[in-house]
Formats: structure tokens, sequence, C-alpha cells
């Protein structure tokens, strides 16, 4: 598992199936809002259910910043619809069971399950900002700073113009 995409990249397109049965997809949001992308490995995880919680309960600051959280994993919906319900999250959960997703965003490992990423993806779907790995104790002010385009937060470099070697 390697995350190749760099800040400045194209987000990759996705259409995923949600919890309530739509296909939802990317370029729903272009123009309109940045995405806040977490991919996480699975529902039955307590640690990705601490950090469904962290979104859940920031969901009105995220809001203000005119976003849109979704978190991806390759659960399928039944899965996911317990996770939500559970949890009682308050964003858009979507499924990935044939991991394309996960693999074209570079979070799926050789064992075939996601690990906890995040990716902001502005209103031109463009990567505004890389989460690699996600520190809990700080993870919803980083990602609030991006979303208010705060420079050099993200943890992943930025994209190269070829004359930094």
């Amino acid at each position: 598992m390697t995350i190749t995409l760099k800040v400045g990249d194209r987000a990759p397109a996705f259409t995923l199936k949600c919890t309530d049965g739509r296909h939802i997809s990317l370029a729903d949001f272009a123009g309109q809002k940045q995405v806040v992308l977490f991919f996480y490995s699975q529902d039955i995880s307590a640690d990705d259910a601490a950090e469904a919680r962290m979104f859940r309960d920031a969901m009105d600051r995220l809001k203000s910043a005119n976003s849109e959280v979704i978190g991806v994993s390759i659960d399928d919906v039944y899965t996911h619809r317990k996770f939500e319900t559970e949890n009682k999250l308050n964003f858009l959960l979507l499924s990935d069971i044939t991991k394309t997703v996960s693999h074209a965003y570079g979070v799926l490992r050789k064992e075939g399950y996601g690990i906890r990423a995040t990716f902001i993806v502005d209103k031109q779907g463009l990567l505004k900002a890389i989460f690699p790995t996600v520190k809990p104790e700080v993870h919803i002010e980083e990602v609030m700073k991006a979303l208010k385009g705060v420079s050099n937060l993200s943890a992943g470099p930025p994209k190269g113009n070829g004359r930094d070697r």
C-alpha cells in the first residue's frame, strides 16, 4: 500500500453505493462543497468507530466550512448500516466492496483491507490535503485547518514542479 497521490492532483472519480441505496459520486459535490473523504479499515474496528464518532461530533464545524463528510471502507452496505446505527453517524458511508476506489487512492493493504487515511477534495475536484496517517487527538483540527485553506497542513508532500530536485 502506497499513497502516490499528491496535493494538487485530481482526486480519482468514483461512484459507490450508500447505506440508503443511492449511488453517490464525487462529481455530485463538484463546484458546491469540499469533500472530507476518509477511508477506514472495517466497520467492526473500535478504532475506526472512534474516528467515525470524531467526525460525527464535529459535524457542525465541518458543515460550517462548506464540506461534505464521506466515509469509505470495503465493507458491504448492510454492515455499514449497522455501523451507522450503532454509532449514530450523521454523514454518508459508502461501500467499496470491489476495492477499486481504495486501490485508486492508495489505501488498500496487500492483505486486502484498507487503512485509515483522509483526503480533502476542493470544489474543483483537486486534492487539497492528504493525511496518510490519522492521529485521533489532533485529526479534526488538522482537517478544519485544511478546509479553511491554512497552508502547509497536509501530511502529504506538495505536488512538485520538477525544479525542486
